[in-house]
């Protein structure tokens, strides 16, 4: 059994109503009980996004480029990279 404990936080800016820039990131905590093991596999993701609010206001569109871990077991932070297309819509 294993279980994560997820802290998350974020800046955004809104440049105007319709255009926002969101600075994210958080610490995730890894935990498995039965090996005796309590949060010392951390995890520390990074993630900067750009986006806007388009179709009167119910759809969200979003591109993001994300450093899923500053603190890697091995390696460097840059290796574990991603970029994501986001889109959100509200009824």
């Amino acid at each position: 059994m294993q279980f994560d404990l997820l802290l998350d936080y974020g800046l955004t800016w809104n440049i105007i109503p319709e255009i926002f820039l969101d600075l994210s990131s958080g610490a995730n905590f890894g935990m498995y009980p039965a090996n005796g093991s309590f949060g010392d596999r951390v995890e520390i993701p990074l993630q900067l996004s750009a986006g806007g609010t388009l179709i009167n206001g119910d759809l969200d569109l979003a591109l993001a480029f994300r450093l899923d871990n500053l603190n890697p077991p091995a390696g460097g932070a840059i290796d574990s990279k991603s970029v994501w297309l986001n889109a959100a819509f509200r009824f």
